[in-house]
Formats: structure tokens, C-alpha cells, sequence
């Protein structure tokens, strides 16, 4: 996994795109099309609930798309309010692609409310494709309806544990995961 911890002045005079990407659905393609531009993505985030993947994978995933720098940036270290970031991260950025409902800061601003309209491309995307939408059908196990509108095919990898071996006494020999987050 290689990223790097977001510092003042990293992203200064880059085309940068931010976002979660969570998973990467069909709905991200057109915010994620520069694969030269740098991507910030965040870890640790209050208030984000039941998250599909990891940080791990979603950085993964983002190196799989052809992304070769990525910063990510640590809200439970450094939470603030949008002004102070954009002021303090962004103010020297060429240009940023975001999707149109972007919000950054403790207080969630929008993005394009903040920074510059001309620095600023807020990509409208189709929301027949959305996060939650995919948490909505994995929810009710359409696996199959997912994978069709995502871009990487959703996979879960789970540490297989030691259980109590009781199926092996009846001829049904199991395997246990630690699934403990999903």
C-alpha cells in the first residue's frame, strides 16, 4: 500500500481530486478520469458509518485505477473546519476534481462554496450509481446487481480463524472467518 500522510504544500501547484471512494463505482469514472492529477482521500472519519472497505482496499483500489500518487489525510488527527484546510492544503492547487456533493471540514462545507469556482470542477454524476445505493443492495445481497455498477467488483478477504472443529465430527468440515467489521 503506498501513500503518503498529507503535509502543508504536498498538493501545491497539482492537479489533485478528492474524495472517500469508499468503493469506486461507475458514477466516479467521470471525477476520476485524470489518472495524472494526485488523489487525497481521508482515513479515520468521524461520522462515516459502516464503511464497505477499508483503508487498505480503498487505497488499493485507487493504485488499480493507475494512480500513482495518493495522499491521504487523517481526520482523528487533524480535524478543522474547511476554511482552515482549504487555506492551509489547498490554496496553491492548480485545479480539483470533486463529485458535485463534496464536503470537507468538521463543519462540511461544501467544497465549491470555499475554493475558487475556477480552480474548482464539481462533476455532476448519475445517481443511478451511488454508495449508498450499493450499500442498499448489499444490504439485501444482490451481489450480482453490485458488481454490475461498480468499476472493481466488490471482495471481501477475512481472516480464516481456529473454531471448535465440531463440524469435522460429523463429516463437515468447516472454516470460520473473523468477520467482526462486516
Amino acid at each position: 500500500m503506498t501513500y503518503k500522510l498529507l503535509k502543508p504544500n504536498d498538493l501545491n501547484y497539482k492537479d489533485i481530486i478528492i474524495g472517500y471512494f469508499d468503493i469506486i463505482h461507475l458514477g466516479h469514472m467521470r471525477i476520476l478520469e485524470n489518472k495524472n492529477a494526485c488523489v487525497l482521500t481521508f482515513i479515520n472519519v468521524p461520522g462515516k458509518l459502516n464503511p464497505i472497505n477499508d483503508d487498505k482496499t480503498r487505497i488499493r483500489n485507487l493504485k488499480n485505477l493507475g494512480f500513482k500518487q495518493i495522499y491521504v489525510f487523517d481526520l482523528s488527527k487533524h480535524n478543522m473546519r474547511a476554511k482552515t484546510f482549504a487555506d492551509k492544503y489547498l490554496s496553491l492547487v492548480k485545479s480539483i476534481t470533486v463529485g458535485s456533493d463534496c464536503k470537507i471540514g468538521n463543519d462540511h462545507q461544501l467544497i465549491t462554496s470555499i475554493i475558487d469556482d475556477k480552480k474548482v470542477n464539481a462533476i455532476k454524476y448519475n445517481h443511478n450509481y451511488s454508495t449508498s445505493l450499493v450499500k442498499k443492495l448489499l444490504h439485501e445481497g444482490k451481489v450480482k446487481e453490485i458488481n454490475k455498477i461498480l468499476v472493481i467488483p466488490l471482495l471481501f478477504t477475512y481472516k480464516v480463524i481456529k473454531g471448535n472443529q465440531l463440524g469435522r465430527t460429523i463429516g463437515y468440515p468447516t472454516i470460520n472467518f473473523d468477520i467482526k467489521d462486516h
